[in-house]
């Protein structure tokens, strides 16, 4: 134990704050280990299918496609193949265009990189669990130097905002829509 300088004296306080501090975390630690305080886990597995589309944005598709895998290894997708679910993903969009009211010529010119897909979840019978839209949306500015040093900036603001579409796929994984209504007959 510590003792006091001054009186020769342990000090008390110091080792009863201590002890606090280690109760404090023993108790944060068990009480979280029920409360769902971890990763969550999808409850089933998912495989993912080649990404599509036809977008003019040069590096759309394998972008999102990574920013897919990301997600759902985030997500902690299962790895048994037997039982799973396919997700087909669709680029409907993917484009860096300067936002509303941006004034380029006057000062940096803001820019929106968005994304949108399509995703559809099959059942291992065949059938469609749900098809949604899924928008994924990032702000950026023009920078001070040339086209491409924009160009630099609009593929990683695209990565944003594919890494926030894939999110969106991941989080209705996880909390599918409660009806069958949302699987819409429209061709995309």
């Amino acid at each position: 134990m510590p003792a006091c300088t001054i009186c020769s004296t342990t000090d008390r306080r110091a080792t009863v704050g201590t002890s606090f501090i280690r109760l404090l975390v023993a108790a944060l630690l068990l009480g979280t280990a029920g409360c769902g305080y971890r990763a969550l886990r999808l409850s089933t597995p998912v495989i993912l299918e080649a990404v599509q589309g036809e977008v003019p944005a040069v590096d759309a598709l394998p972008v999102v496609e990574q920013a897919l895998h990301r997600a759902l290894r985030e997500g902690g997708t299962g790895t048994s193949t037997r039982s799973a679910v396919r997700l087909r993903v669709w680029v409907v969009q993917a484009e860096a265009r300067l936002s509303s009211f941006s004034e380029p010529a006057l000062r940096a010119g803001q820019y929106d990189a968005q994304i949108r897909l399509m995703a559809e979840v099959i059942e291992p019978s065949g059938a469609t669990r749900w098809r949604r839209h899924f928008v994924g949306t990032t702000p950026f500015l023009s920078p001070p130097g040339g086209l491409e040093s924009l160009d630099g900036t609009a593929r990683r603001a695209l990565q944003r905002a594919a890494d926030e579409a894939a999110r969106r796929v991941v989080e209705a994984l996880r909390d599918p829509p409660v009806t069958t209504s949302s699987v819409s007959s429209r061709a995309f």
